[in-house]
């Protein structure tokens, strides 16, 4: 073998151990970039959650009630009367 011939694939096999190491490395970055999505979207995840029980509470039957009567005043009527619409 010449030492042209020599030269030529070590000039290769360093030029293919460059590109190797390059997507390597840009593979451990994505990797790192997934795992900081998954802990974000976790993070969110649970915030929905506590979000959703929040509304929950807020919007149930019993509160609105209570709001109701206490701050707005409102109560039950005694008695309710019914219109009989005509037929046609």
């Amino acid at each position: 073998m010449k030492i042209g011939q020599a030269i030529i694939i070590l000039i290769f096999l360093v030029t293919l151990a460059v590109i190797h190491l390059g997507i390597f490395t840009k593979s451990m970055e994505i990797k790192y970039q997934i795992e900081e999505i998954k802990i974000e979207f976790d993070k969110m995840h649970a915030e929905n959650l506590s979000l959703a029980a929040k509304v929950s509470e807020k919007s149930s039957l019993e509160r609105v009630a209570a709001i109701a009567r206490e701050e707005l005043d409102m109560v039950y009527p005694n008695n309710i009367n019914y219109l009989k619409r005509a037929e046609k």
